[in-house]
């Protein structure tokens, strides 16, 4: 398991249209976005990419002018959420 925390850079206006396009993205989920254009954002690793070569792949889309990694966790242990009983 391996877990990243990163904080897009964009232009304002294109904030929503990136927002939209790293949802998109499997193992990629934006928490907030900035008015100035900055997006929280974390990356998992998934069963098509890992998050390695997802924060890669950030970099290529249209619009981000940076990625920023502030934050990342690996684990050897893939499980880290039991199912609980309804």
């Amino acid at each position: 398991m391996n877990v990243s925390g990163v904080v897009v850079r964009t232009r304002p206006e294109q904030g929503a249209a990136l927002e939209n396009a790293l949802n998109a993205l499997p193992g990629v989920h934006v928490h907030a976005r900035s008015a100035e254009g900055r997006l929280a954002v974390t990356i998992e690793d998934h069963a098509s990419a890992s998050a390695a070569d997802t924060y890669v792949r950030l970099h290529a889309l249209p619009g981000v002018y940076a990625v920023d990694l502030v934050y990342q966790y690996s684990d050897e242990n893939e499980t880290i959420y039991e199912e609980l009983p309804s």
